[in-house]
């Protein structure tokens, strides 16, 4: 068990590492935008992005999502390879037509968002920009089903330092604002999807099988269901800030959501991007559904012990990266990070519903909880404002989390580490709210405590019984292994 969980840790890391490099022109230049945009511009922004992403998710009808699925039902390459390039030019049509029309309403769009058409021009360069990253995925999928990882994250870090440079270039020398950080945007996914389009297809012919598009479309489409209550979960807050608040208020809860969203991209999606390929290979051996556990139990310690340290570093790093007016961000990253957690585990969890291909159940869950989001946001923030969207965020995706699992488990049951995780949320809020106590005129001294406080999580978990034999063992292998061998010991 443990070599299989080695490698898809392997693989994840290396996604990660892609990850980190695609998205943290974000982060990188949080310092800048802080600088150059004020809160409003931040909201402005977020809104926009939001906007664009809803759209994104119906464009393709989630035939994007259904590569992976169908590609491992046939043996011959050709046939694996027709699944590829029906889904590439299945994404091209689909997309095409919603975007156009978009393009030529942005006025429209952006009047239905702001009640002003003053932003149709922000709209009309993510739609763009969108449009080619439906496009990306498709090689960007392919690159993961053949384990090319390091030719990912090297097209990643393309992204990443053309993203960079341009924003520097827009953003502080022309000082374009918004504007040039959509034009950074579209630029870099278009060079990126040349190079990667001519890497994957030029040596591949273009073949379309309507019978295949057919039943990937059939596949992926109530997981566009599921993707749109997803975004609801995440995102709805934003639309009901602007109402009950302002722009302001939606700018500071973006920020905040940001660094609590950065665990989903940086751990989330790499983890995701293998966990697709391994749950399809070991569902015929005997001993899977302990594997789906044990998977289950180590990625929620990756992630707690992760989401840990942000909680608890938070303020002191906003300190840092950030002007004085947008550090009223941290307060709501800890409740939304608890929410992301549940939110972290939905693809183990809900393994049942994607073996027996029943995807409309994760839409009817999904769906579910979206509506229970929308009803806490409804209630909550106008009473606790961006707290309430917070508040609103952990609830449902606990809520989320639970239907899930039993519904999931109607069709294919798998008995989860339930008292170990148990012990893991125990020592985790524990340590939590111990760090949270201390308070330090240094930034500095602060993080340094702090940090060593976040360290103790695998060894308070020691005295709670939680780690068996085997991971004993394996822990004093690893250490003579590494440690023993880097002192010389």
């Amino acid at each position: 068990m443990f070599n299989e969980l080695k490698n898809l840790s392997k693989h994840s890391l290396v996604y990660m590492a892609g990850s980190i490099a695609s998205r943290m022109v974000g982060f990188l230049m949080i310092p800048v935008y802080t600088r150059y945009l004020t809160p409003t511009d931040y909201g402005v922004l977020e809104l926009v992005s939001l906007t664009i992403d809803i759209i994104g998710m119906f464009a393709a009808l989630g035939v994007n999502s259904a590569v992976t699925r169908f590609y491992y039902e046939y043996k011959e390459q050709s046939e694996k390879d027709e699944v590829i390039t029906t889904a590439l030019l299945s994404t091209l049509a689909l997309a095409s037509l919603p975007t156009i029309a978009l393009i030529l309403g942005a006025k429209w769009l952006s009047s239905i968002v702001f009640s002003d058409p003053q932003y149709s021009f922000y709209f009309q360069l993510l739609l763009a920009s969108n449009f080619l990253d439906l496009i990306v995925m498709i090689p960007m999928t392919v690159l993961t089903i053949r384990e090319k990882s390091r030719i990912y994250v090297m097209f990643s870090m393309l992204r990443l330092v053309l993203s960079l440079s341009l924003n520097v270039y827009f953003v502080v020398v022309l000082q374009y604002g918004v504007v040039g950080i959509l034009y950074s945007s579209l630029i870099s996914v278009s060079i990126t999807t040349v190079f990667l389009l001519v890497l994957i297809f030029s040596r591949m012919r273009l073949r379309f099988s309507a019978a295949k598009a057919s039943r990937m479309i059939r596949f992926g489409a109530p997981l566009v269901i599921a993707a749109l209550g997803t975004f609801v979960l995440n995102f709805a807050d934003r639309y009901f800030l602007e109402h009950f608040s302002t722009l302001r208020i939606v700018g500071l809860y973006g920020l905040g959501y940001k660094f609590a969203l950065a665990l989903s991209q940086l751990l989330h999606g790499p983890f995701n991007l293998m966990w697709n390929v391994f749950m399809f290979k070991i569902a015929d051996r005997q001993d899977a559904k302990q594997m789906y556990a044990r998977v289950l139990t180590y990625n929620s310690f990756v992630v707690i012990f992760l989401a840990l340290g942000m909680a608890v570093l938070i303020k002191d790093v906003l300190k840092i990266l950030v002007t004085d007016e947008f550090l009223e961000a941290h307060k709501v990253v800890p409740l939304v990070l608890a929410g992301f957690y549940f939110y972290y585990q939905m693809p183990i969890l809900d393994v049942g519903i994607m073996l027996s291909k029943k995807t409309y159940l994760r839409a009817i869950n999904v769906t579910c909880a979206a509506v229970v989001n929308l009803a806490l946001n409804y209630l909550l923030i106008p009473r606790f404002d961006m707290m309430g969207a917070a508040m609103a965020t952990f609830l449902s995706y606990l809520f989320l989390s639970i239907m899930t699992h039993f519904v999931s488990g109607s069709v294919y049951w798998v008995k989860y580490e339930y008292a170990r995780l148990l012990k893991m949320y125990v020592a985790a809020v524990a340590i939590f709210f111990f760090a949270s106590t201390f308070e330090f005129s240094s930034t500095v001294v602060s993080i340094c405590v702090k940090s060593a406080i976040v360290v103790m999580f695998p060894l308070a978990l020691v005295p709670l019984r939680f780690y068996d034999e085997k991971e004993k063992r394996k822990i004093a292998e690893l250490y003579h292994t590494y440690v023993a061998r880097l002192f010389g010991r």
